[in-house]
């Protein structure tokens, strides 16, 4: 039990710190954003960033030993019970599909950047941001290929991601996230990339010159959701056996 509350209060640190980046980052955006120089203000709070980064990684890798030893003793339990086992089995599938585990398998990597034209006009903006929708259709047709996971830039997508433009850069599940974007996703490598060309989105990205890169690969690995999904309004149906 204290190993679980550990693991709850390291995570609840983390998503605490994930808000507080996502500020900054902002912060930082509007006192720099426009093509104006760094000033002392934006340095300290570059550096407070930096700072915040390092402790929040220091706070996952102790997460990550505190699962890892929860996770053996699970083991050991569900060794010794079949019915244990059995649901022990099931739970890590629902994991997995909502991103609270790493997954790894067959699948592709899609790597895409803005036209180099961009350094050229001098945009304040990059193109990917502005027409961020790009990314969604990316996602959008990636699920219905089958992917049984995504990751963009690190960070693992799940089913209640929000992915929106602000500002400068796109938030995506609380994190600041810009150009190059390299998409993971696991599932049939043929499938995955036949579908993307089949709808014509490739060549319509080659075509405005995008950087586009796409590879099939024998074994993706996706990294796991760590923030805490808190249900404020949806609870279960009561069993039919109750």
């Amino acid at each position: 039990m204290k190993k679980i509350n550990d693991k709850l209060a390291i995570a609840f640190i983390c998503a605490l710190l994930g808000i507080i980046l996502s500020i900054q980052f902002n912060t930082v955006d509007k006192v720099v954003g426009k093509g104006s120089l760094p000033t002392t203000k934006s340095k300290e709070l570059i550096s407070q960033i930096k700072s915040l980064n390092e402790e929040k990684e220091k706070l996952a890798s102790k997460l990550n030993e505190i699962e890892s030893e929860i996770l053996k003793e699970e083991k050991k339990v569900s060794e010794k019970n079949r019915y244990v086992n059995i649901l022990s089995n099931e739970i890590l599938k629902y994991k997995i599909y909502a991103g609270y585990e790493k997954a790894h398998g067959p699948g592709i990597i899609f790597k895409l950047d803005d036209p180099k034209m961009e350094e050229t006009y001098g945009q304040d903006i990059s193109f990917l941001v502005a027409n961020y929708d790009y990314l969604l259709e990316i996602v959008s047709t990636l699920n219905g290929a089958g992917a049984e996971g995504i990751s963009i830039n690190g960070i693992r997508y799940t089913p209640f991601a929000e992915v929106l433009k602000e500002g400068n850069n796109i938030k995506f599940n609380d994190y600041s996230i810009n150009p190059p974007f390299e998409i993971k996703a696991v599932g049939d490598p043929e499938e995955l990339k036949a579908q993307l060309i089949n709808i014509g989105l490739i060549q319509e990205l080659m075509y405005k010159e995008y950087e586009v890169h796409i590879s099939k690969e024998e074994d993706v690995l996706l990294p796991k959701y760590n923030e805490i999904k808190e249900f404020k309004y949806a609870k279960p149906v009561d069993s039919i056996f109750n």
